[in-house]
């Protein structure tokens, strides 16, 4: 920083602890003054433009960022600078001081978490709009069918099977995208966290899937002591119910999904795991690479129904509760997915 700029000792660290880098340019177009908040946000050593011309200031910085917007029309305005080598984004503003030696002060603020939120919910909104608008599309053009034309039972029964499907598919994708803007939206907030029995909940789970895809299809296997864990019972249940679709889902039907219960981490990590095994079509590195992102489908299963939403459900529910998904798999090999989550504590009994 500048230390020959006269500038009381308190106020320089009440500008040094501001979160925003503060560049000031002088009336003689020379920067006189730099916080260490600049060099922290923007990576630039303040040495390399302190006592520089305002020129030389913007040529070392657009040695390091591209600007989106017009140079022209920064001052008094804000522009976003961007990273060549990082994923770094700056937000600077600029400010043109009245009755004052300095020409322009400049604001540097860290917008990367920002713009990559930004960024995903352009990318999410138009995944989505897409995904919709296919099972629309169906239903529109079948139900206009129905209206212009006349169909024996037979082809009339096939068509309203068709727009009934669709429908279903639509209401389900509807329901996946509540949920994740419910979850995102919420925080966790309406999550009702208590301590709850591990057993209990897959026992329910196994009694229902039993009655979708019959008894001999499920196997669970649970030890004889499982420590209860601190969780959102309906919401686990949900994140287990989506894994166990996937299980029956990308397996031949005759073949077993089993549930076990993971126990060597309790002592060492304090956490238990949920495993969910089948011998179905298993999935490549690439596709496990992708596994969470919205909307993602392997190019394998096309032809398989699915909103590719329901893994990355999975993910936020399981991160919320500070959890971890361990998945294992290989092509033709099957897959198992562990869901590891922390085991309840008394905190009274260790009094």
């Amino acid at each position: 920083m500048n230390t020959d700029k006269k500038i009381p000792a308190d106020v320089t660290q009440i500008i040094d602890a501001c979160p925003f880098g503060i560049v000031t340019v002088n009336s003689a177009s020379i920067v006189d003054y730099a916080n260490t908040a600049f060099t922290k946000i923007t990576g630039i050593e303040i040495e390399s433009i302190l006592n520089t011309p305002n020129h030389v200031m913007w040529k070392t910085l657009l040695k390091y960022y591209s600007v989106d917007g017009n140079m022209k029309t920064y001052i008094g305005g804000v522009l976003t600078l961007r990273a060549n080598n990082s994923l770094n984004v700056v937000r600077l503003s600029c400010q043109l001081p009245k009755q004052s030696n300095t020409k322009q002060i400049l604001y540097f603020q860290d917008i990367t978490a920002e713009s990559e939120v930004d960024r995903m919910k352009s990318e999410f909104l138009y995944s989505a709009t897409h995904e919709l608008r296919n099972p629309i599309a169906i239903i529109f053009g079948f139900s206009e069918l129905l209206i212009n034309n006349e169909f024996d039972r037979t082809a009339s029964l096939d068509i309203i099977e068709t727009i009934h499907q669709q429908a279903k598919d639509l209401n389900h994708l509807t329901n996946e995208l509540l949920d994740i803007a419910r979850i995102e939206s919420r925080k966790g907030k309406d999550f009702a966290i208590s301590e709850e029995s591990v057993g209990k909940i897959l026992l329910t789970i196994e009694k229902e899937w039993c009655g979708r895809v019959g008894k001999e299809r499920i196997r669970l296997t649970l030890p004889s002591q499982i420590p209860n864990v601190l969780i959102d019972k309906d919401k686990i249940k949900q994140a287990i119910t989506n894994v166990m679709s996937n299980a029956c889902k990308y397996s031949p039907e005759d073949s077993v999904v089993s549930i076990d219960i993971a126990l060597d981490k309790v002592m060492s990590d304090s956490m238990i795991g949920i495993s969910i095994h089948d011998d179905g079509f298993g999935m490549s590195t690439e596709d496990i690479s992708h596994l969470f992102e919205r909307f993602w489908r392997s190019d394998r299963f096309r032809h398989i129904a699915g909103t590719g939403l329901g893994m990355s459900i999975v993910k936020e529910i399981i991160e919320y509760h500070q959890g971890v998904i361990d998945i294992v798999s290989a092509v033709n090999q099957g897959t198992t997915v562990t869901i590891w989550l922390p085991v309840y504590i008394d905190l009274a009994s260790l009094e």
